[in-house]
C-alpha cells in the first residue's frame, strides 16, 4: 500500500470543531494577518538604517553605532548568500540520505503529492537527516531559485516504524508552506539584523510560523493531533488525551505568563499553535494565531 493512503490511528474530533475550512485557499488567506504589516515594518527600519548608516560612512554626519551593524549585517548575507546557501546545503547532503522515486519512495511520492496541491513550480529537494532523539525539520535555499526541506530521522521513523504518515505529512507540508510564502527568500535573511536589535525578528518568524501552520493546515487532516508529536515525541503523541489537551490549553490562554514567555520566543509555543490550529477547524480562516 502506498504511504499517502495509509491510515493511522483515527484522529477524536476536536470539541466544537466544525466542517473543516476549503482545501487550497489562496496564499492571501494561508498568511497570517500580521506577517505582512510586520515585514514592512523590518524592511523599513532596515533600509532606514542602512540608508543613515551609509550617510555616516561617507562622513556626512554622525549615526549610532547599531545603524552602521545594521548595514554590514545587511551587506554580508547579500554578499556571500551563493556561497552560503550551498555550504550549508552539502553539509546537510554529504551527512543525510536524499530522497527519490527509488530511495524512501513513499516519503518521496507524498512530497511530489503536497508540492503539487501547492502548486509550487519547482519542486523541492528532500533530504533526510540523523535527527539524534530530535522530532525536527526545516526548509531553506539550496540555489537562488530552489528550495530544500530537511526532515529528522526521528521525524521519518513516524511514519516507518510507528506507522502515523499523517504526522510526516503535516511537518513536510509546514515545512513546504515556508518555501510556498517566500519566507526561505535570501532578502527576507538580509532585514533581519537591524529588526533583532531589538527583537523584532522574533515576531517575524512568529508570524511565518502560523502562516506555514496555515498552509499544512489546508491540505492535511487531523493537523491539531498531528502537531501534538513534535511537542511529545514520536510514541506518546499517539496516548495523549485531545480533549483533554484542549482544555489545558484554553484554560491557560489568557494566562500573562504565557503571554510573556509566546511574546519572547521566536517560534510560537505549543500552546498557541495547537491553539491556533483548533480555531482554523472551528471558525475558518479568520481564526489566527495570537502574537503574545
Amino acid at each position: 500500500m502506498n504511504a499517502l493512503d495509509t491510515q493511522a490511528t483515527p484522529t477524536p474530533p476536536v470539541p466544537g470543531a466544525g466542517p473543516r475550512p476549503p482545501a487550497r485557499p489562496n496564499a492571501s488567506t494561508l498568511r497570517h494577518r500580521a506577517e505582512v504589516p510586520v515585514l514592512v515594518l523590518c524592511s523599513a527600519l532596515t533600509i532606514g538604517g542602512a540608508g543613515v548608516a551609509v550617510v555616516a560612512l561617507l562622513g556626512r554626519t554622525d549615526v549610532p553605532e547599531p545603524a552602521t551593524i545594521a548595514l554590514v549585517g545587511l551587506a554580508i548575507p547579500l554578499v556571500a548568500a551563493a556561497v552560503a546557501i550551498r555550504v550549508m546545503f552539502w553539509s546537510l547532503l554529504a551527512r543525510g540520505v536524499e530522497t527519490s522515486p527509488t530511495q524512501l519512495p513513499e516519503l518521496h511520492g507524498m512530497l511530489v503529492t503536497l508540492t503539487d496541491r501547492m502548486g509550487l513550480r519547482r519542486r523541492p529537494r528532500l533530504m533526510v537527516v540523523n535527527g539524534h532523539g530530535l522530532v525536527n525539520a526545516m526548509a531553506a535555499k539550496c540555489t537562488l531559485r530552489r528550495g530544500y526541506v530537511v526532515l529528522s530521522s526521528d521525524l521519518v521513523d513516524i511514519a516507518y516504524e510507528v506507522g502515523d504518515w499523517d504526522v510526516v505529512r503535516f511537518a513536510l507540508a509546514h515545512e513546504l508552506g515556508h518555501i510556498a510564502a517566500g519566507h526561505t527568500a535570501l532578502w527576507r535573511l538580509a532585514i533581519r539584523p537591524l529588526p533583532k536589535l531589538i527583537g523584532l525578528d522574533r515576531w517575524l518568524v512568529r508570524t511565518q510560523e502560523y502562516t506555514a501552520d496555515r498552509w499544512a493546515a489546508a491540505i492535511c487532516d487531523g493537523p491539531p493531533r498531528s502537531f501534538l508529536a513534535l511537542l511529545v515525541g514520536k510514541r506518546v503523541h499517539r496516548h495523549v488525551d485531545v480533549t483533554a489537551h484542549l482544555a489545558t490549553v484554553e484554560e491557560a490562554q489568557h494566562a500573562g505568563w504565557l503571554r510573556v514567555v509566546n511574546a519572547l520566543a521566536g517560534h510560537p509555543v505549543g500552546h498557541r499553535r495547537f491553539h491556533a490550529l483548533v480555531e482554523l477547524d472551528r471558525k475558518g480562516w479568520g481564526a489566527h494565531g495570537r502574537m503574545c
